[in-house]
C-alpha cells in the first residue's frame, strides 16, 4: 500500500539488501477535500500493487496537501510542508 509521507515505515517492511537495486519513486500529491483525488489514490494504489506482484522495487508516496483546506473539509493528514514540496516541483519543472 502506499505510505503517507510523514508515516513510519511498517514495522514489517522487507529488509533492506546492501546490494544495490534499482528503484522508482511514486508521488502523488493529494487531499481528502479534492473530489478528482480518489481516482489518483486508486491509481497509486494500483501501481503499489502491481509492482509487489512483479517483485519491483517502487516506493509510492502520498502527500496530503493543505490548499484544498480553504474549501470547508479539514484534511487531517494535509501538511503545509506537502504543499511547499509540491511548489518546489512545479518550479523546478517550470510550471507557475
Amino acid at each position: 500500500r502506499p505510505v503517507l509521507a510523514d508515516e513510519p515505515a511498517p514495522t514489517s517492511a522487507a529488509p533492506v539488501s546492501s546490494a544495490r537495486r534499482p528503484f522508482a519513486v511514486v508521488e502523488l500529491f493529494t487531499s481528502e477535500g479534492c473530489s478528482s483525488c480518489p481516482p489518483a489514490e486508486q491509481l497509486l494504489n494500483e501501481i503499489s500493487a502491481h509492482a509487489r506482484r512483479q517483485g519491483r522495487n517502487v516506493i509510492c508516496l502520498a502527500w496530503h496537501v493543505d490548499y484544498w483546506d480553504r474549501l470547508g473539509w479539514k484534511d487531517p493528514f494535509a501538511s503545509s510542508r506537502h504543499t511547499v514540496r509540491q511548489r518546489l516541483y512545479n518550479r523546478a519543472l517550470g510550471r507557475k
